[in-house]
């Protein structure tokens, strides 16, 4: 998702003390002119000031409310969701996840190689990670709907609770939900 614009259509709030944080409502992460590849109801973010120093993010606490994720993945098998900027500011391997706690998400794969549509929904989950290159630890409950071609009708959802691990040096992250 770095590198991508993002777009906030709601307020914005910043403070520095106790600890640096940032809320926004009603973000919007994508190209304008077509569907976004994220939105989020609420965004809030509380990062510590000391690592920022040494150009280390430390997200103590975020969290995001109602965040729908919409990835295709192309003819060729590329994600459009990974940015063609490889070269940001920012290393992911300098980003700490503490705490990231995920309410009431949604996510809808469309493969376009299969002509698919995988849907998660009802997403609460919560996820930390040594960097933002991994490894990740995930806990979560969801409903999803069983895949199914983009034009068929939704069937009946399901709810799980499931734990996933990533491996540590895998690129991109594979992981393992049982």
């Amino acid at each position: 998702m770095i590198g991508h614009p993002v777009r906030v259509d709601g307020t914005a709030d910043a403070q520095l003390l106790p600890l640096p944080s940032l809320t926004f409502t009603d973000v919007r992460i994508g190209e304008a002119g077509v569907a976004p590849l994220m939105t989020v109801k609420r965004f809030a973010v509380r990062v510590e000031l000391f690592p920022l120093l040494t150009g280390e993010v430390r997200v103590v606490e975020m969290a995001l409310d109602e965040p729908s994720a919409n990835i295709r993945i192309t003819e060729e098998g590329g994600f459009e969701w990974l940015s063609a900027r490889e070269d940001g500011p920012i290393d992911p391997r300098r980003v700490v996840l503490e705490r990231v706690d995920i309410r009431n998400g949604r996510v809808s794969v469309v493969d376009l190689r299969r002509k698919a549509e995988y849907v998660v929904t009802d997403i609460d989950a919560l996820v930390d990670a040594r960097s933002l290159a991994g490894p990740y630890k995930l806990d979560a409950a969801v409903s999803s709907t069983a895949c199914r071609p983009a034009s068929a009708p939704p069937p009946a959802s399901r709810t799980k609770r499931a734990r996933c691990g990533f491996p540590r040096k895998s690129s991109p992250p594979t992981g393992r939900c049982r």
